[in-house]
């Protein structure tokens, strides 16, 4: 259990770094989470994964605000309204179901507050970056007779996005894997029908020849370079610089709940709360893989006619990739918009007994907007015809194509990049209603 006290100590901004800090949480989507990220923060218990551990807010289920999972965003609770949070791992799934097969997070928040707070706390870095700011408004009070409370909660908060930096943080600049065999346009070597070997260029730690072939600015033929160890001479590509260590964040929260004491052995209670989020991944530009390109296509270099010429099927076609930098990076922002409103009845009966019931109704919107993914069928239309106009095959399906030179870096025209470029939304809606009943 983690109370009130203990989360303000931490003087975090974010409810999942509160909840990773405990022994039996495998972080989830964080601040951090960049690929694979949904905009989502999420609890794992025991490393089970997000949607075999159940969150409750006040003991009671949250809206999933997950397309693939039942999981619950983590930003969509109040965290100055919380006044404990406790954690479950043992047999919960006994009464909650195998959602709940790893265990339960249950936030109860603060039922008798009264007064006013107002609350700001400001972060950065040390290199001047990653600014997080938070501002919240806390107030309640009781009835006159004693038997009730009201309490409201506003908050807002903002966080800037932080990328890699070659002078700041040189340890994220590189990539530690090697990066991606998927960088500059190239001809990947297949057995059946090999190239003969061409030369690397100048400086090539890795091998002095390559099978695989990779394309100079100007269109010309050469052996790829496949030296994994940055920073050096490559055709691999780095895709550290262009993924955050920090995505941004803007979150507009507002609750409100209340309780009356009917009698001295009914309580009704409500709760109603709001949340806007809106969150941001960026990925590096797309890899195109797998693109079999012609040998009468009109970009072709006769540099590049005469190493497919080296293969003993000379006129099969090539199989190509390339990172299509010139489109820029992937960017992914994603709203989530979640309503959730409760009412309540808790009784007093003779011999001990209590009955708690409710019944809620629950909806979130989640709207993901993706940017400069790239359209496979667009560039395979670009690849026919010559290389002032596409063909009329094409034409006739994307009248507004534009022949796209693939083959070298930078070669990709501002117009040619805008007709394979793909910007698409798409939207998630869920909505549920639950009664529940338990006498106990």
């Amino acid at each position: 259990t983690a109370s009130s006290e203990q989360i303000e100590t931490t003087g975090s901004l974010q409810v999942e770094q509160i909840l990773n800090a405990l022994p039996q949480v495998v972080p989830g989507f964080t601040a951090a989470s960049n690929n694979p990220s949904d905009g989502t923060s999420t609890v794992d218990l025991r490393g089970l994964g997000p949607q075999r551990t159940l969150v409750l807010v006040n003991g009671r289920r949250t809206t999933p605000a997950t397309k693939g999972f039942s999981s619950t965003d983590l930003n969509t609770i109040p965290t100055g309204l919380s006044d404990r949070v406790e954690v479950m791992t043992g047999g919960a799934s006994a009464v909650y179901g195998s959602d709940a097969l790893a265990g339960v997070v249950n936030f109860i928040l603060k039922k008798n507050y009264e007064g006013l707070e107002l609350g700001t706390q400001y972060g950065i870095s040390g290199f001047g970056d990653g600014e997080q700011f938070n501002l919240s408004l806390l107030a309640g009070a009781n009835t006159a007779d004693g038997r009730g409370n009201v309490t409201t909660y506003l908050s807002y908060y903002d966080r800037d996005q932080v990328l890699p930096d070659l002078t700041d943080r040189p340890w994220s600049y590189y990539s530690n894997a090697g990066g991606s065999a998927t960088g500059v346009a190239r001809f990947d070597n297949v057995p059946l029908n090999p190239f003969a070997a061409q030369a690397t260029q100048a400086g090539c730690a890795a091998s002095a020849t390559s099978r695989n072939i990779a394309f100079n600015n100007n269109g010309t033929a050469r052996g790829f370079c496949n030296d994994a160890s940055f920073p050096s001479v490559t055709d691999r590509y780095n895709f550290s610089p262009v993924n955050p260590l920090m995505s941004f964040d803007e979150r507009w929260t507002a609750t409100v709940l209340g309780r009356y004491d009917i009698t001295d052995a009914l309580e009704a209670n409500f709760e109603v709360d709001y949340t806007d989020n809106r969150n941001g991944a960026q990925l590096a530009p797309t890899p195109m893989t797998g693109l079999r390109i012609s040998v009468t296509n009109p970009f072709l270099t006769p540099s590049a006619l005469a190493v497919l010429g080296t293969r003993p099927t000379p006129a099969a076609d090539a199989v190509f990739r390339r990172r299509m930098i010139e489109v820029g990076a992937r960017q992914q922002d994603h709203n989530n918009k979640t309503f959730n409103v409760n009412f309540g009845l808790n009784a007093d009966l003779p011999n001990d007994w209590k009955v708690e019931s409710y019944i809620s109704y629950g909806r979130t919107e989640f709207t993901d907007t993706t940017r400069n993914d790239v359209s496979r069928s667009r560039v395979l239309a670009s690849q026919t015809g010559t290389t002032a106009a596409c063909s009329a095959a094409a034409l006739a399906i994307f009248p507004s194509c534009v022949p796209v030179n693939l083959f070298g870096q930078g070669t990709i025209s501002t117009a040619g990049a805008n007709f394979i470029r793909l910007n698409f939304t798409d939207q998630t809606i869920f909505e549920r209603t639950t009664a529940s009943a338990v006498a106990s």
